[in-house]
């Protein structure tokens, strides 16, 4: 099987839902169900960490049945450690993830929102958890006990001996969302959520010749209750980018990206009660880059954790971040943090 083929099976089975969606949303009106039936708390407000995917625009997941009308902050805060040792390169990092979204609900179906996010580059100051943690349970470190602590590079020894450190991949930008609940589904029927969202680069670094990128993504998604707690959300991702060619600087040989990509979460929610809320996430998303094999593939993630939501002071969400199945284009570990206020 050709690389990719995997995820690229999920293009044409996208269309055909959003097909299904279309034909729903004349049906919207029809739904016996309430927003909040299907929708539950949610899924945890989370983008992809893996070190190709996190260049860019990821589109985000937008979960059906939770539109809330009024306004509405979303704050997040997520550090995520890399570390990846292969032929032909290496990536030792950690990255902060922040981003800031206010968003108007215009009803319980429509909602506009808009946002600032920010990747930042560093030295890890996980490592020396993660190097115990792997000791403690008799994980291989993989090369980590074998290099300094604190490290912040990128190598590249395909081609040639490449070596910078990783804050050329520094990156922020601006995004604008629109989220459309097309049916709030029944008892025997999903809800059915769809959504489109544009952003544009403020900043990105040294690693890339077009600084201010406009990239677009839609995304389609599915929310079904199974019973008084259990709840869960299978979402489609699809982004379209401008920027196609990272590299090029330091004498760095440029690295060509994919102008497409497709992406899908499904997550699992238990609640516990009306404030607790434990949930489970596998989010996979399709090879960002084309030309270093091993980084050319799908990222697979984990994220599992918990949302509380207090009275007058909003829901609050952690969650940890695991690699699964592709363990060198994923992140090693990560942290979550969360805050979602209703005003």
């Amino acid at each position: 099987m050709k690389k990719n083929d995997e995820m690229t099976c999920l293009r044409p089975f996208i269309h055909r839902v959003l097909l299904s969606a279309s034909i729903l949303t004349v049906l919207g009106s029809a739904g016996v169900a309430t927003a909040s039936d299907n929708g539950g708390s949610g899924i945890f407000n989370l983008r992809s960490q893996s070190p190709m995917q996190s260049l860019r625009m990821v589109t985000p997941f937008q979960p059906a049945g939770t539109i809330r009308p009024g306004w509405q902050l979303l704050l997040t805060a997520t550090l995520s450690n890399v570390w990846a040792q292969e032929s032909s390169y290496a990536m030792d990092y950690e990255m902060a993830d922040v981003q800031a979204i206010i968003g108007y609900g215009f009803s319980q179906r429509l909602e506009l929102a808009a946002g600032y996010d920010n990747r930042a580059y560093y030295g890890g100051v996980l490592d020396g958890f993660i190097q115990g943690f792997h000791d403690l349970f008799g994980i291989d470190q993989n090369g980590r006990d074998e290099v300094p602590k604190g490290q912040s590079r990128v190598v590249r020894t395909d081609i040639a001996s490449e070596e910078s450190d990783a804050d050329v991949f520094n990156n922020s930008g601006l995004s604008l969302m629109l989220k459309y609940d097309a049916f709030a589904g029944s008892r025997w029927l999903p809800a059915i959520n769809m959504s489109g969202s544009v952003r544009y680069g403020l900043d990105n670094g040294k690693a890339f010749k077009n600084n201010h990128p406009v990239d677009y993504g839609f995304s389609l998604g599915f929310g079904k209750r199974f019973s008084e707690r259990w709840y869960t959300h299978l979402i489609f991702s699809y982004t379209i980018f401008d920027l196609t060619v990272a590299g090029d600087f330091n004498g760095f040989t440029p690295i060509r990206m994919e102008n497409q990509q497709a992406g899908g979460l499904l997550s699992f929610g238990y609640e516990y009660s009306p404030r607790w809320t434990f949930l489970g996430q596998y989010m996979v998303q399709e090879a960002a880059i084309k030309d270093i094999s091993g980084l050319d593939e799908p990222s697979h993630e984990i994220h599992f954790g918990v949302k509380y939501s207090a009275p007058r002071r909003g829901t609050f969400e952690f969650a940890i971040i695991q690699n699964i199945v592709s363990m060198d284009n994923s992140p090693d570990f990560g942290i979550h943090l969360g805050w979602t206020y209703p005003f």
